[in-house]
Order: C-alpha cells, then sequence, then structure tokens
C-alpha cells in the first residue's frame, strides 16, 4: 500500500446514517492519481493535523454569519430535474453511466458520442434512457420519473450509497 500526503481545507461536515461525513477541497495538484482511481467505497487510514499557517489566517478572519448559509434540502426530495441535473455534473455518475450504456447497448448508433465525457452527453444518455425531450420531462411523466428512479437505484447499489444524499 502507498501512503501519500496533500494539503487539504475542510469544506463540509454532515451527518449521515452510517456516521459523519467530511469534505475537503484540495488543490488540483495535489490529488493523486491513486486516490481519483479507487472505487467508491475504498477504506482509507486518515492523518490529520492542522496547517498552523492556515489555521492562523483563518482565526484572523471574521466566520460566516450561519443565519446567511443556505439550507441544503435532502436530494430525495428534490425535482427529480434537479437530481438529473445534479447527478450529469457529477464525474463518478458520468463515469459509471458511460460504462453502464456501453456495456448494456454496445455501441452507440450514428451521431451519438462514443462515451460520456461531459455533462452535456450525460444529459443526453439520460434524456435517451427515460425517453424524454427534456430533463424537466422526469418531473410530470410517471414513466420517465420510473425510469429515472430505476436508473438512480441502480447507480447508487453500484457505489454503495446507504444514504440518499449525494456525495459533496
Amino acid at each position: 500500500m502507498t501512503a501519500f500526503h496533500f494539503e487539504a481545507r475542510k469544506y463540509a461536515l454532515r451527518q449521515a446514517k452510517d456516521g459523519v461525513i467530511v469534505s475537503f477541497v484540495v488543490h488540483p495538484n495535489d490529488v493523486v492519481a491513486e486516490l481519483l482511481s479507487s472505487p467508491i467505497g475504498e477504506h482509507y487510514v486518515v492523518a490529520l493535523a492542522p496547517y498552523e499557517e492556515k489555521a492562523a489566517e483563518a482565526e484572523q478572519q471574521p466566520a460566516p454569519d450561519p443565519e446567511k448559509g443556505k439550507d441544503r434540502r435532502p436530494f430525495h426530495t428534490l425535482p427529480r430535474s434537479q437530481q438529473a441535473a445534479m447527478m450529469c455534473a457529477d464525474h463518478g455518475f458520468r463515469r459509471w453511466l458511460d460504462s453502464e450504456v456501453t456495456r448494456r447497448i454496445g455501441a452507440p448508433p450514428p451521431g451519438h458520442p462514443p462515451h460520456v465525457e461531459d455533462e452535456r452527453d450525460a444529459a443526453q444518455e439520460v434524456r435517451d434512457l427515460c425517453r424524454v425531450y427534456s430533463r424537466r420531462d422526469l418531473d410530470s411523466s410517471k414513466r420517465a420519473a420510473a425510469v429515472w428512479d430505476a436508473l438512480l437505484a441502480s447507480f447508487r447499489s453500484a457505489n454503495g450509497w446507504t444514504t440518499w444524499e449525494r456525495p459533496a
């Protein structure tokens, strides 16, 4: 096992069914390839120590007013169109969607992108799979909503999600 280290800034903290989720922001130059390529659910031993220089700077800045922060709605309470938009922006979902579609239908039809490479490709795949013209239709069509729910459940299962919250 190879150990690696990087500087990170605490970004978010929230409670989940299985524990506490702590999110960190890491500078792109500090991201290790092994971390990016490891599967979701990989276990790590983590050691944290405050970066004294950064901690001193943070103490000098006034803390943001918690009342001004906007409330995050739980993912499962969002309209399906918004869920789809958020998931299409998620790199892990696009990677899973690419492998899922390729495995299920083989080579794409002419004029279709060969892989799900960006948000636009993912949005097109979601529209094609749900047979809708727009992701907004996921909110009004029961059939399309059921297909989206099944697609999302399959992704959650494949990635070991045990809560409805989308990773930060």
